[in-house]
């Protein structure tokens, strides 16, 4: 897909500015709570048992322009984030966005809302 300037929530990985995150607050884009840290006190994320939990915002870093690559997902949602980042599957756990396949299936936010 080619470079964008993306920034990132967390250490590793990353998304572009337009990407929009559940928060206490409702969905925000990354560009808003990179602009404004107090936009957001907290987060919907994945901890490391892949279970969806909410926690205190820490940062929004820039990290520039990086290849970036789009995916599409069955219910018709996008994400582009780059190749790095990390994805939650129902079939494989945690796999790196250049690493999906066809066959993967990724858990998104509707998975939760039918429990």
């Amino acid at each position: 897909m080619g470079q964008e300037e993306t920034t990132t929530v967390i250490e590793n990985g990353g998304l572009t500015n337009d990407t929009e995150v559940f928060t206490s607050q409702g969905k925000m884009t990354i560009e808003r709570m990179f602009k404004d840290p107090y936009a957001a006190s907290r987060v919907y994320c994945r901890n490391d048992n892949g279970d969806l939990v909410i926690r205190a915002f820490r940062a929004v870093y820039h990290t520039g322009k990086k290849p970036v690559v789009r995916l599409t997902l069955d219910n018709g949602m996008t994400l582009k984030c780059t190749e790095d980042q990390k994805i939650y599957t129902k079939n494989r756990g945690v796999v790196m966005a250049k690493d999906l396949t066809n066959e993967d299936d990724i858990i998104t936010t509707d998975d939760y809302k039918r429990k």
